[in-house]
């Protein structure tokens, strides 16, 4: 019932996804064209194309991604409180080794 009523949608995502693409081949452009290349103006190029990736320029996909975290959140605390005392050690063992893999990849 949850998955069936998310307000996720694939075709939102990949616009998102597809404009991202576009400024960020788009910030890579200005930097080649850099004459003479200057590092300072290439930090800020990426660091403005990273803060677009942190918080998008769209309003519209902000207001979609807040319903959708909204949502994921209620559906995470529906699942875990339905869940046994079992079955949430069993999870909290899982998403522990997800952890250490992950710092093991981030070098930590």
């Amino acid at each position: 019932r949850r998955v069936a009523n998310s307000p996720y949608d694939p075709r939102i995502r990949l616009a998102e996804r597809s404009a991202r693409q576009e400024e960020t081949l788009a910030a890579l452009a200005r930097i080649g064209a850099l004459q003479p290349p200057s590092d300072a103006t290439a930090r800020e190029v990426l660091q403005a194309l990273v803060a677009g990736f942190l918080h998008s320029p769209r309003a519209d996909y902000r207001a979609y991604q807040a319903r959708l975290v909204a949502y994921n959140c209620e559906f995470i605390a529906e699942v875990h409180n339905a869940m046994s005392d079992r079955q949430r050690a069993k999870a909290v063992k899982k998403l522990r080794a997800r952890e250490a893999d992950f710092r093991s990849l981030a070098g930590r």
